[in-house]
């Protein structure tokens, strides 16, 4: 939903935000913690936190998109995040990057309804204007494969960034 829909849907938006926060921001704060022992004690000190195209401004202003307001706002919050964690993590050698899967077809377990297909042609038909030669999404695989690429040749220099999976900041 984009800000202004949420006029007279105060406590929706107060729902909705919480939702977006506790799976963006509070999820990945529990899974770092959790698994921080292992990746200072291990061979490969690399965390990469799932973030999203959505979370850049300038996709965000150029595309035109409004909408995704909460998960927009999640994610950047999650990329603030990354930076504090790599502040903190840089004297154990620790890498830890945001990164943008790409958009990725997901609906390969469940058909989208209506409704979602709807709104995802309105977004899709907004990242044209940013990106024009954009066709569509991803298939899980390939964008997997990207991802791994990037955490592979990621450096300490880059940790706190905010990447795609193309490593750098073409988000499509």
């Amino acid at each position: 939903m984009a800000p202004t829909a949420f006029i007279g849907k105060e406590e929706f938006l107060k729902k909705d935000a919480a939702m977006s926060f506790e799976t963006n921001f509070v999820g990945p704060v529990f899974a770092i913690n959790a698994f921080l022992p292992l990746v200072k004690n291990g061979s490969v000190k690399k965390i990469m936190v799932v973030s999203s195209g959505m979370a850049d401004t300038e996709l965000v202003r150029s595309a035109g998109v409004a909408e995704a307001l909460t998960y927009s706002a999640s994610k950047s919050a999650a990329n603030v995040l990354v930076a504090k964690y790599s502040v903190e993590l840089k004297k154990f050698g620790i890498t830890i990057i945001a990164m943008s899967p790409g958009l990725v077809d997901t609906s390969e377990k469940k058909k989208p309804t209506p409704e979602e297909m709807a709104k995802y042609q309105l977004i899709a038909n907004q990242l044209k204007t940013y990106a024009p030669n954009f066709t569509g999404p991803i298939s899980t695989e390939q964008s997997v494969k990207a991802q791994l690429s990037v955490i592979g040749n990621i450096t300490i220099e880059q940790s706190g960034d905010m990447i795609s999976h193309l490593g750098n900041k073409q988000w499509l």
